[in-house]
């Protein structure tokens, strides 16, 4: 017997110490983000389901938050109509924006190691903004933001508390 997870994975071909499935996203608010963030800070290879009315949100998501990062998505596996799209999350995002999604989707992403080094304070002020446009309460925001960066979550919720002082 077949499964979706294993032959994502088999297809994927990821070198990683460890995979983590998650089942399905949240379906949004500060839930999903935190996943996604997680997703983003952990060196480990994540597998997760989507439904198919959300692909398109969740490919611009995860596209926004590691673009370079590897990803595979096999929709309708161990099926007769099986596909498999590989790239970039920033690439298979643009070019599948107009896509229709349909069937049943698995979604691989490939591991990566946290780049401390490359989180400059402009790109947590700039990520800080994104989420007080959305009406993201602080203590939301400044969790959010430290699992995406690693950054102490102390100091960018005194960050954010600064922004809305303004």
């Amino acid at each position: 017997m077949r499964s979706a997870l294993t032959t994502l994975l088999s297809a994927a071909g990821f070198d990683a110490k460890a995979v983590r499935f998650i089942g399905f996203l949240p379906r949004g608010g500060t839930d999903r983000d935190a996943a996604v963030g997680e997703m983003a800070a952990s060196d480990d290879a994540t597998i997760f389901f989507e439904a198919p009315h959300r692909m398109k949100e969740t490919l611009e998501l995860l596209a926004l938050r590691m673009p370079q990062r590897h990803v595979v998505i096999g929709r309708e596996l161990t099926k007769l109509h099986e596909e498999i799209l590989t790239g970039a999350l920033a690439e298979l995002s643009t070019e599948e924006r107009d896509r229709e999604w349909l069937g049943e989707l698995a979604v691989a992403i490939a591991p990566g190691a946290r780049e401390m080094a490359h989180v400059t304070p402009e790109m947590i002020d700039a990520r800080i903004d994104e989420e007080l446009a959305r009406g993201r309460r602080s203590k939301d925001i400044a969790e959010l933001i430290a699992i995406e960066t690693g950054a102490s979550k102390r100091e960018v919720y005194e960050r954010v508390i600064g922004k809305r002082q303004r």
